[in-house]
């Protein structure tokens, strides 16, 4: 069977470049979700800050209201992010308890599959202070109903899956595990093979995209312009699915394209060229119409 596809945010944000848009789309909310559905897409994402100005707009302040335009599209998976600062106390950790309590009413309210976190973008707190702000997290986060994902990136203090799987264990978290991209893996140098080592359980979700080999000015330059379709670049992604796949990983696969290429595109073509250049790097043959009804 052919897996489901999300749509993750930055795929489908428009000419919305990260360090520019405070993390809000340019385009609406509808425009995006029948652009994802009409492609094929099953799951739809939203960062916090767009959420919030999402939700700004009379026609879609009532949860009830966006969650009757997902259905009505078919989008079944909902995907939330991004906690980050969980670890931290003060200031920081109080702008961080406001963005988790908003993905957790919206958790409840959409019925999100997961939420995205992140470790410590400045490298700075050691791992095993991390241990009880992540498992307070995720005690919070069982009332929603969601998983919590940690994406393990080379911009943080987790890259690496025994990192994640570490912290994970250590919290005593059961609703929690490793969310995998592409790009982050093969930027932190994760041998992509090695992959089908993470136990199943432990996988919350898979990020498809690709990039060159040489890095793009910074890591973090690198990955909001220069991000490529899955296939167009060598961090080989059909790889990474064949490693999970032998993990025994059945779940979803969401696309993030995060490139000035891709904003440029119409959001139609956007959703289009992403999700077909994320089944091109499937082993299986697509069924027909008329293969499935037969």
């Amino acid at each position: 069977m052919e897996p489901e596809f999300v749509a993750s945010f930055w795929t489908l944000a428009g000419n919305s470049h990260p360090r520019e848009c405070n993390g809000i789309s340019v385009l609406p909310l509808e425009v995006r979700a029948e652009a994802a559905a009409a492609a094929g897409f099953r799951g739809f994402s939203f960062v916090n800050t767009d959420l919030a100005a999402v939700r700004e707009i009379p026609r879609w302040q009532q949860y009830s209201d966006i969650r009757r335009l997902l259905d009505s599209l078919d989008l079944r998976f909902v995907e939330l992010e991004l906690i980050t600062d969980w670890f931290t106390t003060g200031q920081r950790k109080i702008a961080s308890d406001k963005v988790r309590d908003l993905l957790f009413e919206a958790a409840v309210e959409l019925g999100a599959h997961h939420i995205k976190v992140i470790g410590d973008l400045g490298s700075q707190c050691p791992l095993a202070q991390m241990v009880d702000g992540f498992g307070a997290m995720c005690r919070a986060a069982e009332k929603t109903g969601a998983k919590i994902g940690i994406e393990l990136t080379p911009l943080t203090n987790l890259f690496t899956p025994e990192q994640g799987l570490n912290l994970v264990r250590a919290s005593g978290a059961s609703n929690a595990g490793l969310f995998l991209d592409v790009w982050h893996m093969g930027r932190a140098g994760i041998p992509l093979d090695s992959l089908d080592q993470i136990p199943a359980n432990m996988i919350i979700g898979i990020e498809l995209d690709d990039a060159d080999l040489e890095v793009c000015g910074t890591l973090m330059h690198d990955t909001m312009t220069h991000r490529r379709l899955p296939g167009q670049g060598k961090l080989e992604p059909a790889r990474l699915i064949a490693a999970v796949n032998r993990a025994g990983y059945r779940g979803f696969y969401g696309v993030e394209i995060v490139s000035d290429e891709h904003r440029a595109r119409p959001v139609e073509e956007a959703a289009r060229v992403a999700i077909q250049t994320a089944r091109s790097q499937f082993p299986f043959k697509r069924q027909l119409p008329t293969e499935r009804a037969s």
